[in-house]
């Protein structure tokens, strides 16, 4: 029988792997095409493997064999809530950025740029601080449908 331990187990090992391999030179948009890599783009993957590794080392911390997928899919539901939340007691400085990005180029020149809206910080009950992003909960969803697939092949 399959281990959801196993699962992340290898999937950190995976992730950690790619954080120690040298970066490729062409960054894939999914549609058969690729463009020359930047280091923003450089950046942003290795931010992502290492949020993935810190929250897969965190999800084999503190679960037990079988409370895996229910673990996600609860954590999912409240950090869902909590960015919602958030969003929604930032939304003016949220509308700020939005109509200052919305700008054209040559007049974002002129306009002053506002403040950035506050991060959605999470603090758990071990006291690990949690960003909370789209790309995080993505990354939950992410989890999910390949702890279901690793699963389903059983």
């Amino acid at each position: 029988m399959l281990s959801e331990h196993e699962f992340l187990q290898q999937r950190l090992q995976m992730v950690r792997r790619q954080l120690h391999t040298a970066e490729h030179d062409v960054v894939y948009d999914g549609q058969g095409r690729g463009r020359k890599a930047t280091i923003a783009d450089e950046v942003n993957q290795e931010n992502s493997y290492k949020r993935e590794a810190r929250l897969l080392a965190h999800i084999l911390a503190v679960t037990q064999e079988g409370q895996v997928e229910r673990a996600l899919q609860q954590w999912r539901a409240t950090f869902g809530a909590h960015l919602a939340d958030h969003r929604a007691r930032h939304k003016a400085a949220f509308d700020e950025d939005d109509a200052w990005w919305s700008l054209p180029p040559h007049e974002r020149q002129r306009v002053p740029k506002p403040p950035r809206p506050p991060q959605a910080i999470y603090i758990d009950q071990s006291g690990q601080e949690w960003v909370i992003t789209d790309a995080f909960l993505l990354l939950l969803d992410d989890l999910r449908e390949r702890l279901a697939r690793w699963l389903a092949d059983d």
